[in-house]
């Protein structure tokens, strides 16, 4: 048995083929094994260059990273105003609970946190000066009803000529007095919460809303001043902001506000600011900025931390701003890229000003008139860190 190897062809970037030949019982058998070699790169010169503090960029690489510029310039600028408050009842709406007549708390039929309709019982209260409210109504109503007989017979006396006019005058004026202490004794016990039963004192609830105070618990000696419950309206809530001075004379009322959920920053609820303050808090230079909700979605809870984003309408002040898309963080550094030429940038750090949502004031690192790459800046950024 004979073997020859021979080379076929071997070439960078082209298949290369190895053929066998074997001598097997006076035949010869030829066996090929082809190969690839790794594909082609590009040209050392289409790849971007770090030269110094610069990338230096073919023109190739621009145009397949579609990067944009955007000249530095002076402009009005009013910023978007980001501030955290806090959401809350519209004190407007929320609704207090008084006691009413002073007692033991029997029964408590709600906790915080409860949903409730108008009219809905709350609690119950066993109240001895309800007692004698009740007992002041039943001595009222035996009057009234002795000042009615009396009252009936004097007019059929005066009708038969049998009495004066003034006798049956001054029992209709009997009659009115009883009528009165009657309706006044009647009151008395209405407001102190009484029932059919002796002593019983029910709270309702005056209003819809969420329970959001409760201060009695059963077994409870209470007064009648004693604010039982708090009930508040989910429906409309405030969100509270305190908006430092600099700041809180470019806002005006019905400015639009986004507000965004700290636990769910995705979530975006819209309000508009329905009051700003007109006196400054000296320790902490804020003034208060209320913002009204619509919740019907129940997407805020009163007590919840919020982040609020105020697109002031107030007067613009002029500055220097570049897109905002323009700038990255590098090394925890707000950066712009700078175009030396129409292929070299240089990555300079820069200070920022006020936030005007598309644009942004820069203080230092950029000049008037200098382009920053405001399109695919991704692309520069990466090939710092290459």
């Amino acid at each position: 048995m004979g073997r020859h190897l021979e080379r076929v062809k071997r070439h960078k970037g082209v298949a290369v083929a190895t053929a066998a030949l074997l001598v097997v019982g006076g035949a010869v058998v030829a066996i090929v094994s082809t190969r690839s070699s790794p594909p082609t790169e590009a040209p050392r010169s289409e790849l971007p260059q770090r030269v110094g503090d610069a990338i230096q960029i073919s023109d190739a690489f621009r145009r397949a990273a579609d990067l944009g510029t955007t000249p530095a310039v002076r402009a009005p600028l009013t910023p978007l105003v980001k501030v955290v408050g806090e959401a809350a009842f519209d004190p407007t709406s929320v609704a207090a609970v008084g006691t009413r007549a002073p007692g033991i708390v029997t029964n408590v039929l709600h906790v915080k946190g409860d949903s409730i309709r108008k009219g809905d019982l709350l609690a119950e209260i066993e109240s001895p000066q309800l007692v004698d409210a009740q007992a002041d109504v039943r001595v009222a109503l035996a009057k009234k009803e002795a000042a009615l007989l009396n009252a009936t017979r004097e007019e059929s006396l005066l009708d038969r000529q049998l009495t004066t006019a003034r006798e049956y005058e001054e029992a209709r004026a009997a009659l009115e007095q009883q009528q009165a202490l009657m309706a006044a004794a009647t009151e008395r016990v209405r407001a102190l919460g009484g029932t059919a039963e002796l002593g019983h004192a029910q709270l309702r609830s005056p209003a819809s809303g969420v329970i959001a105070e409760r201060a009695i618990d059963p077994g409870q000696n209470v007064a009648a001043s004693v604010v039982a419950f708090r009930i508040g309206n989910l429906d409309e809530l405030w969100v509270l902001l305190r908006v430092f001075e600099r700041h809180v004379t470019l806002i005006r009322a019905g400015d639009a506000v986004e507000i965004h959920l700290l636990a769910d920053r995705t979530q975006v609820i819209h309000g508009t600011v329905a009051h700003v303050g007109t006196t400054l808090d000296e320790a902490t230079r804020t003034s208060d900025v209320r913002v009204e909700i619509d919740n019907a979605a129940r997407l805020l809870r009163p007590g919840q931390a919020v982040e609020a984003t105020i697109r002031a309408s107030g007067p613009a002040r002029v500055a220097l701003v570049v897109p905002a898309s323009a700038v990255t963080l590098v090394d925890g550094a707000p950066t712009v890229f700078v175009a030396e030429a129409e292929t070299r940038f240089v990555a300079r750090k820069v200070e920022l000003g006020i936030d005007g949502g598309d644009q942004v004031e820069v203080t230092s690192g950029v000049r008037e008139g200098e382009a920053v790459v405001s399109r695919s800046v991704l692309a520069l950024k990466s090939e710092l860190f290459r």
